[in-house]
Protein backbone atom coordinates (compact mmCIF):
# COMPACT_ATOMS: atom_id res chain seq x y z
CA UNK A 1 0.00 0.00 0.00
CA UNK A 2 1.58 3.34 -1.06
CA UNK A 3 0.52 6.56 0.56
CA UNK A 4 0.68 9.94 -1.49
CA UNK A 5 1.34 13.34 0.08
CA UNK A 6 2.34 16.45 -0.33
CA UNK A 7 5.09 16.83 1.63
CA UNK A 8 4.57 20.62 2.53
CA UNK A 9 6.64 21.66 5.61
CA UNK A 10 6.35 25.25 5.06
CA UNK A 11 3.56 27.60 3.14
CA UNK A 12 3.01 30.78 2.46
CA UNK A 13 -0.84 29.37 3.88
CA UNK A 14 -1.35 27.94 6.98
CA UNK A 15 -3.31 25.47 5.59
CA UNK A 16 -1.77 24.39 2.82
CA UNK A 17 0.81 22.98 5.27
CA UNK A 18 0.66 18.86 5.74
CA UNK A 19 2.62 18.88 8.58
CA UNK A 20 0.92 18.02 12.55
CA UNK A 21 1.76 17.63 16.29
CA UNK A 22 1.67 13.96 17.93
CA UNK A 23 2.47 12.73 21.02
CA UNK A 24 5.84 10.76 19.87
CA UNK A 25 8.19 13.94 19.80
CA UNK A 26 8.23 17.60 19.75
CA UNK A 27 9.24 18.02 15.78
CA UNK A 28 6.11 18.12 12.98
CA UNK A 29 5.03 15.20 11.53
CA UNK A 30 4.00 14.84 7.32
CA UNK A 31 0.64 14.29 7.07
CA UNK A 32 1.39 10.95 4.69
CA UNK A 33 3.49 9.82 7.24
CA UNK A 34 0.67 9.41 9.66
CA UNK A 35 -2.00 8.26 7.56
CA UNK A 36 0.85 5.36 6.11
CA UNK A 37 1.51 4.54 9.87
CA UNK A 38 -2.50 4.13 10.68
CA UNK A 39 -2.31 1.64 7.98
CA UNK A 40 0.89 -0.26 9.36
CA UNK A 41 -0.54 -0.75 12.85
CA UNK A 42 -3.97 -1.75 11.19
CA UNK A 43 -2.19 -4.45 9.63
CA UNK A 44 0.42 -5.36 12.10
CA UNK A 45 -3.21 -5.36 14.53
CA UNK A 46 -0.33 -2.76 16.24
CA UNK A 47 -2.83 -0.60 18.97
CA UNK A 48 -3.46 0.16 22.35
CA UNK A 49 -5.21 -3.13 24.36
CA UNK A 50 -7.00 -3.15 27.37
CA UNK A 51 -8.31 -5.94 29.82
CA UNK A 52 -11.75 -7.59 29.96
CA UNK A 53 -14.48 -5.67 31.47
CA UNK A 54 -14.46 -8.36 34.05
CA UNK A 55 -10.77 -8.89 34.77
CA UNK A 56 -10.71 -4.45 34.46
CA UNK A 57 -13.55 -3.47 37.27
CA UNK A 58 -13.71 -5.89 39.74
CA UNK A 59 -9.64 -5.24 40.70
CA UNK A 60 -10.38 -1.75 40.01
CA UNK A 61 -13.66 -1.06 42.38
CA UNK A 62 -11.59 -3.44 45.04
CA UNK A 63 -8.64 -1.17 44.90
CA UNK A 64 -10.86 2.51 45.58
CA UNK A 65 -13.06 1.24 47.46
CA UNK A 66 -10.11 0.09 50.21
CA UNK A 67 -8.21 3.23 49.34
CA UNK A 68 -11.52 5.67 49.97
CA UNK A 69 -11.98 3.76 53.20
CA UNK A 70 -8.24 4.67 54.43
CA UNK A 71 -8.64 8.21 52.96
CA UNK A 72 -11.74 8.59 54.84
CA UNK A 73 -10.72 7.20 58.56
CA UNK A 74 -7.61 8.94 57.93
CA UNK A 75 -6.60 12.41 59.34
CA UNK A 76 -6.50 14.80 56.55
CA UNK A 77 -2.34 14.69 57.09
CA UNK A 78 -1.96 11.60 55.95
CA UNK A 79 -5.01 11.08 53.27
CA UNK A 80 -3.93 13.89 51.29
CA UNK A 81 -0.43 12.85 51.09
CA UNK A 82 -2.27 9.16 50.58
CA UNK A 83 -4.24 10.89 47.69
CA UNK A 84 -1.00 12.15 45.77
CA UNK A 85 0.87 9.23 45.90
CA UNK A 86 -2.32 7.57 44.51
CA UNK A 87 -2.31 10.12 41.74
CA UNK A 88 1.38 10.02 41.02
CA UNK A 89 1.56 6.26 40.49
CA UNK A 90 -1.41 5.83 38.23
CA UNK A 91 -0.22 9.34 36.15
CA UNK A 92 3.05 7.16 35.78
CA UNK A 93 2.21 3.92 35.44
CA UNK A 94 -0.38 4.85 32.95
CA UNK A 95 2.41 6.43 30.99
CA UNK A 96 4.50 3.14 31.29
CA UNK A 97 1.22 1.05 29.99
CA UNK A 98 0.94 3.20 27.13
CA UNK A 99 4.49 2.70 25.57
CA UNK A 100 3.28 -0.76 25.62
CA UNK A 101 0.16 -0.64 24.33
CA UNK A 102 -1.85 -1.14 26.93
CA UNK A 103 -4.41 1.43 28.74
CA UNK A 104 -5.17 1.92 32.39
CA UNK A 105 -8.44 2.90 33.35
CA UNK A 106 -8.48 5.17 36.59
CA UNK A 107 -9.37 8.86 35.99
CA UNK A 108 -12.97 8.00 37.42
CA UNK A 109 -11.77 5.99 40.14
CA UNK A 110 -9.44 9.09 41.14
CA UNK A 111 -12.90 11.62 41.00
CA UNK A 112 -14.22 8.83 43.39
CA UNK A 113 -11.19 9.00 46.15
CA UNK A 114 -10.76 12.96 45.20
CA UNK A 115 -14.56 13.31 46.70
CA UNK A 116 -13.59 10.84 49.36
CA UNK A 117 -10.49 12.80 50.47
CA UNK A 118 -12.81 15.85 50.60
CA UNK A 119 -15.18 14.10 52.63
CA UNK A 120 -12.70 13.56 55.12
CA UNK A 121 -11.10 17.02 55.18
CA UNK A 122 -15.00 17.92 56.15
CA UNK A 123 -15.26 15.60 58.57
CA UNK A 124 -12.21 15.87 60.49
CA UNK A 125 -12.23 19.44 60.48
CA UNK A 126 -16.24 19.32 62.11
CA UNK A 127 -14.51 16.84 64.39
CA UNK A 128 -11.37 19.07 65.24
CA UNK A 129 -13.62 22.06 65.51
CA UNK A 130 -15.97 20.26 67.41
CA UNK A 131 -13.22 18.74 70.18
CA UNK A 132 -11.88 22.37 70.46
CA UNK A 133 -14.94 23.75 71.87
CA UNK A 134 -14.92 21.20 73.84
CA UNK A 135 -11.60 21.87 75.37
CA UNK A 136 -11.94 25.17 75.63
CA UNK A 137 -15.28 24.87 77.11
CA UNK A 138 -13.79 22.27 79.41
CA UNK A 139 -10.76 24.49 80.60
CA UNK A 140 -13.01 27.66 81.11
CA UNK A 141 -15.10 25.12 83.69
CA UNK A 142 -12.15 23.77 84.88
CA UNK A 143 -10.87 27.83 85.49
CA UNK A 144 -13.78 27.79 88.13
CA UNK A 145 -12.01 25.20 90.22
CA UNK A 146 -7.84 25.27 89.13
CA UNK A 147 -5.94 28.30 89.16
CA UNK A 148 -4.83 29.68 86.36
CA UNK A 149 -0.92 29.27 86.47
CA UNK A 150 -1.66 25.25 86.57
CA UNK A 151 -4.27 25.22 83.50
CA UNK A 152 -1.80 27.53 81.99
CA UNK A 153 0.91 25.11 82.45
CA UNK A 154 -1.32 22.01 81.28
CA UNK A 155 -2.23 23.81 78.28
CA UNK A 156 1.59 24.51 77.48
CA UNK A 157 2.02 20.99 76.81
CA UNK A 158 3.79 19.60 79.53
CA UNK A 159 1.03 17.91 80.81
CA UNK A 160 2.17 18.00 84.49
CA UNK A 161 0.25 20.59 86.29
CA UNK A 162 2.96 20.62 89.16
CA UNK A 163 4.24 24.28 88.76
CA UNK A 164 7.71 24.44 90.20
CA UNK A 165 7.75 26.07 94.42
CA UNK A 166 9.58 29.05 93.62
CA UNK A 167 10.61 32.24 96.45
CA UNK A 168 8.38 35.44 95.19
CA UNK A 169 6.55 37.91 96.41
CA UNK A 170 2.73 38.18 96.77
CA UNK A 171 0.28 40.57 97.66
CA UNK A 172 -2.17 37.90 100.17
CA UNK A 173 -5.72 39.17 100.79
CA UNK A 174 -8.00 36.91 102.64
CA UNK A 175 -11.78 37.95 102.62
CA UNK A 176 -15.10 37.22 104.12
CA UNK A 177 -18.84 38.59 103.70
CA UNK A 178 -19.14 40.65 106.94
CA UNK A 179 -22.49 39.97 108.96
CA UNK A 180 -22.80 36.62 106.97
CA UNK A 181 -23.47 34.66 110.23
CA UNK A 182 -26.44 36.76 110.87
CA UNK A 183 -27.89 36.61 107.86
CA UNK A 184 -27.85 32.90 107.46
CA UNK A 185 -29.77 33.33 111.04
CA UNK A 186 -32.04 35.39 109.44
CA UNK A 187 -33.03 34.37 105.73
CA UNK A 188 -33.84 30.98 103.77
CA UNK A 189 -31.30 28.48 102.49
CA UNK A 190 -32.26 29.55 98.75
CA UNK A 191 -31.24 33.39 99.79
CA UNK A 192 -28.03 32.26 101.23
CA UNK A 193 -27.76 30.09 98.31
CA UNK A 194 -28.14 33.48 95.81
CA UNK A 195 -26.05 35.78 98.13
CA UNK A 196 -22.98 33.43 98.16
CA UNK A 197 -23.13 32.62 94.16
CA UNK A 198 -23.33 36.32 93.75
CA UNK A 199 -20.47 36.76 96.16
CA UNK A 200 -18.22 34.35 94.33
CA UNK A 201 -19.23 35.20 90.68
CA UNK A 202 -18.21 39.32 91.33
CA UNK A 203 -15.24 37.82 94.18
CA UNK A 204 -13.68 36.06 91.09
CA UNK A 205 -14.32 38.51 88.38
CA UNK A 206 -12.79 41.36 90.34
CA UNK A 207 -9.71 39.16 90.72
CA UNK A 208 -9.03 37.99 87.60
CA UNK A 209 -9.95 41.46 85.89
CA UNK A 210 -6.92 43.00 88.33
CA UNK A 211 -4.72 39.46 87.69
CA UNK A 212 -5.31 37.48 90.96
CA UNK A 213 -5.52 34.13 91.53
CA UNK A 214 -8.04 32.84 94.05
CA UNK A 215 -6.43 30.11 95.83
CA UNK A 216 -8.95 28.73 97.86
CA UNK A 217 -12.52 29.13 99.24
CA UNK A 218 -14.47 28.18 101.97
CA UNK A 219 -17.96 29.04 103.23
CA UNK A 220 -17.96 33.06 102.69
CA UNK A 221 -14.38 33.30 103.02
CA UNK A 222 -11.61 33.33 100.45
CA UNK A 223 -7.70 33.69 100.30
CA UNK A 224 -6.20 35.35 97.35
CA UNK A 225 -3.08 36.49 96.32
CA UNK A 226 -1.14 38.57 93.72
CA UNK A 227 1.70 37.74 92.73
CA UNK A 228 4.54 39.64 91.88
CA UNK A 229 5.89 38.37 88.80
CA UNK A 230 2.25 38.18 87.50
CA UNK A 231 1.00 41.73 88.24
CA UNK A 232 3.46 44.41 87.70
CA UNK A 233 1.69 46.23 91.01
CA UNK A 234 0.62 43.87 93.31
CA UNK A 235 -0.70 46.12 96.09
CA UNK A 236 -2.22 48.26 93.44
CA UNK A 237 -3.83 45.52 91.74
CA UNK A 238 -4.88 43.82 95.04
CA UNK A 239 -6.94 47.29 96.84
CA UNK A 240 -8.53 48.01 93.10
CA UNK A 241 -9.95 44.22 93.04
CA UNK A 242 -11.36 44.54 96.36
CA UNK A 243 -12.74 47.96 95.88
CA UNK A 244 -14.19 46.15 92.88
CA UNK A 245 -15.64 43.38 95.09
CA UNK A 246 -17.44 45.96 96.95
CA UNK A 247 -18.76 48.39 94.48
CA UNK A 248 -20.54 44.77 92.83
CA UNK A 249 -21.92 43.02 95.57
CA UNK A 250 -23.37 46.16 96.83
CA UNK A 251 -25.45 46.66 93.68
CA UNK A 252 -26.46 43.30 94.09
CA UNK A 253 -27.65 43.73 97.68
CA UNK A 254 -29.63 46.47 96.54
CA UNK A 255 -30.80 45.17 93.52
CA UNK A 256 -32.11 41.98 95.65
CA UNK A 257 -33.03 44.35 98.33
CA UNK A 258 -31.32 42.13 101.07
CA UNK A 259 -29.22 43.79 104.09
CA UNK A 260 -26.37 45.34 103.08
CA UNK A 261 -23.18 42.95 103.05
CA UNK A 262 -19.81 43.91 102.79
CA UNK A 263 -16.28 42.47 102.39
CA UNK A 264 -14.37 42.29 104.83
CA UNK A 265 -10.31 42.12 104.34
CA UNK A 266 -6.65 41.63 105.60
CA UNK A 267 -3.58 41.89 103.62
CA UNK A 268 -0.06 41.91 103.73
CA UNK A 269 2.81 41.98 101.41
CA UNK A 270 5.69 39.93 101.09
CA UNK A 271 7.99 37.33 100.18
CA UNK A 272 6.54 33.32 100.41
CA UNK A 273 6.87 30.14 98.47
CA UNK A 274 4.36 30.20 95.54
CA UNK A 275 3.75 26.77 93.35
CA UNK A 276 2.52 23.03 93.64
CA UNK A 277 3.14 21.82 97.18
CA UNK A 278 2.26 19.08 98.45
CA UNK A 279 3.43 15.25 97.03
CA UNK A 280 4.55 15.86 93.15
CA UNK A 281 6.22 12.55 93.31
CA UNK A 282 3.73 9.99 92.96
CA UNK A 283 1.16 10.14 90.22
CA UNK A 284 -2.23 10.00 92.85
CA UNK A 285 -0.29 12.30 95.52
CA UNK A 286 -2.41 15.45 96.90
CA UNK A 287 -0.90 18.30 95.23
CA UNK A 288 -2.58 22.43 95.85
CA UNK A 289 -0.72 25.32 93.98
CA UNK A 290 -0.60 27.80 96.89
CA UNK A 291 1.35 30.17 98.45
CA UNK A 292 2.89 29.21 101.98
CA UNK A 293 5.61 31.77 104.17
CA UNK A 294 5.01 34.28 107.02
CA UNK A 295 2.99 36.65 104.82
CA UNK A 296 0.64 34.56 104.40
CA UNK A 297 -0.69 33.84 107.85
CA UNK A 298 0.20 37.86 108.51
CA UNK A 299 -2.69 38.34 105.93
CA UNK A 300 -4.84 35.93 107.51
CA UNK A 301 -4.23 37.77 111.20
CA UNK A 302 -4.97 40.95 109.45
CA UNK A 303 -8.66 39.80 108.69
CA UNK A 304 -9.46 38.30 111.81
CA UNK A 305 -7.97 41.25 113.28
CA UNK A 306 -10.19 43.71 111.12
CA UNK A 307 -12.89 42.29 112.43
CA UNK A 308 -12.40 42.52 116.39
CA UNK A 309 -11.59 46.98 115.45
CA UNK A 310 -14.71 46.76 113.36
CA UNK A 311 -13.40 48.05 109.73
CA UNK A 312 -13.38 46.98 106.85
CA UNK A 313 -10.09 46.35 105.62
CA UNK A 314 -6.67 46.01 107.45
CA UNK A 315 -3.21 45.84 106.19
CA UNK A 316 0.26 45.81 106.97
CA UNK A 317 2.97 48.75 107.12
CA UNK A 318 4.69 47.16 103.71
CA UNK A 319 0.92 47.87 102.07
CA UNK A 320 1.32 51.54 103.55
CA UNK A 321 4.55 52.13 102.44
CA UNK A 322 3.84 50.75 98.63
CA UNK A 323 0.71 52.70 98.53
CA UNK A 324 1.28 55.49 100.71
CA UNK A 325 -0.65 58.77 99.32
CA UNK A 326 -3.14 56.53 97.15
CA UNK A 327 -5.20 55.55 100.55
CA UNK A 328 -6.54 56.41 103.24
CA UNK A 329 -5.25 54.63 106.61
CA UNK A 330 -4.93 55.08 110.01
CA UNK A 331 -2.42 53.34 112.74
CA UNK A 332 -3.61 50.91 115.21
CA UNK A 333 -0.47 50.75 116.71
CA UNK A 334 2.41 48.00 117.24
CA UNK A 335 1.19 44.56 118.54
CA UNK A 336 1.82 41.05 118.26
CA UNK A 337 -0.52 38.43 116.49
CA UNK A 338 -1.52 34.63 117.34
CA UNK A 339 1.70 32.67 116.26
CA UNK A 340 4.34 35.81 115.39
CA UNK A 341 7.11 36.21 117.19
CA UNK A 342 8.02 39.83 115.97
CA UNK A 343 5.36 42.70 116.39
CA UNK A 344 3.35 43.95 113.39
CA UNK A 345 1.87 47.60 112.61
CA UNK A 346 -1.46 47.16 111.07
CA UNK A 347 -3.61 49.70 109.72
CA UNK A 348 -7.06 50.39 109.04
CA UNK A 349 -7.73 51.66 105.44
CA UNK A 350 -10.77 53.73 104.69
CA UNK A 351 -12.65 54.12 101.72
CA UNK A 352 -13.15 58.20 102.37
CA UNK A 353 -10.45 61.01 104.43
CA UNK A 354 -11.20 60.40 107.78
CA UNK A 355 -13.13 63.23 110.11
CA UNK A 356 -9.48 65.71 110.98
CA UNK A 357 -11.34 65.55 114.67
CA UNK A 358 -11.28 61.61 114.82
CA UNK A 359 -8.04 61.31 113.81
CA UNK A 360 -6.46 63.66 115.83
CA UNK A 361 -8.44 61.73 119.07
CA UNK A 362 -7.18 58.54 117.78
CA UNK A 363 -3.24 59.14 117.53
CA UNK A 364 -3.57 61.18 120.85
CA UNK A 365 -5.34 57.96 122.15
CA UNK A 366 -2.09 55.85 121.05
CA UNK A 367 0.32 58.50 122.21
CA UNK A 368 -1.41 58.74 125.84
CA UNK A 369 -1.06 54.81 126.27
CA UNK A 370 2.39 54.68 125.23
CA UNK A 371 2.74 57.44 128.23
CA UNK A 372 1.08 54.51 130.12
CA UNK A 373 -1.89 57.38 131.03
CA UNK A 374 -4.63 54.59 131.51
CA UNK A 375 -7.42 57.01 132.23
CA UNK A 376 -6.95 60.03 129.94
CA UNK A 377 -6.19 57.52 126.96
CA UNK A 378 -9.51 55.80 128.00
CA UNK A 379 -11.22 59.18 128.15
CA UNK A 380 -10.09 60.14 124.79
CA UNK A 381 -11.19 57.00 123.37
CA UNK A 382 -14.85 57.00 124.62
CA UNK A 383 -14.64 60.72 123.61
CA UNK A 384 -13.55 59.45 119.63
CA UNK A 385 -16.55 56.69 120.79
CA UNK A 386 -19.33 59.04 120.90
CA UNK A 387 -18.76 61.59 117.94
CA UNK A 388 -17.57 58.94 115.82
CA UNK A 389 -19.87 56.22 114.93
CA UNK A 390 -17.81 54.49 112.32
CA UNK A 391 -14.76 54.27 114.58
CA UNK A 392 -16.61 53.30 117.64
CA UNK A 393 -16.26 49.59 117.48
CA UNK A 394 -12.58 50.59 117.14
CA UNK A 395 -12.19 52.65 120.06
CA UNK A 396 -13.63 49.78 122.25
CA UNK A 397 -11.66 47.54 121.29
CA UNK A 398 -8.95 49.87 121.96
CA UNK A 399 -10.33 50.46 125.46
CA UNK A 400 -10.49 46.70 126.38
CA UNK A 401 -6.79 46.49 125.28
CA UNK A 402 -5.89 49.52 127.96
CA UNK A 403 -8.06 47.57 130.79
CA UNK A 404 -6.02 45.09 129.81
CA UNK A 405 -2.41 46.81 130.18
CA UNK A 406 -3.48 48.39 133.05
CA UNK A 407 -3.35 45.37 134.68
CA UNK A 408 -0.71 44.02 133.20
CA UNK A 409 2.94 43.99 134.18
CA UNK A 410 4.75 45.96 131.96
CA UNK A 411 8.72 46.50 131.85
CA UNK A 412 9.81 50.21 132.18
CA UNK A 413 11.43 50.49 128.42
CA UNK A 414 7.62 49.71 127.72
CA UNK A 415 7.45 50.81 124.03
CA UNK A 416 3.38 50.54 123.53
CA UNK A 417 3.63 46.89 122.28
CA UNK A 418 0.04 45.50 123.10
Amino acid sequence: IVFVGLGLTRSSLAHDADTFLTPFGAPKTLGVEIRATQAANLLQRNWIRRATPGSEYAPLNLFVFVLAAFILILPPTKSLPLFVATLSTWAGLSYYLFLKNMFLPGFTALCVLFVALLASVAAHTGLATRALTSARRALRNLSRYVPAPVIEDVVSGSGTGVIPVKETKIFSLFVDLEGYTSFCEQHRPSETKDLLKAYYAELGHATKETGGNVLSVSGDGAYIIWPEDRVEHPCKAAMNGLSRMRERLAEFTAQARIPMLSVRAGGDFGMAMLGSQGDANSSDGLLQYTASGDTVNIASRMERLAAKYGVRTLVTRGIKRELEDKITTLPLGRGRVNGKGEPVEPYAVFDSPLKTESETLWLLALALMQQKSWDAAIETLAKLSATDKDLAVAAAYQIGLVNALRLAPLHDDWDGEV
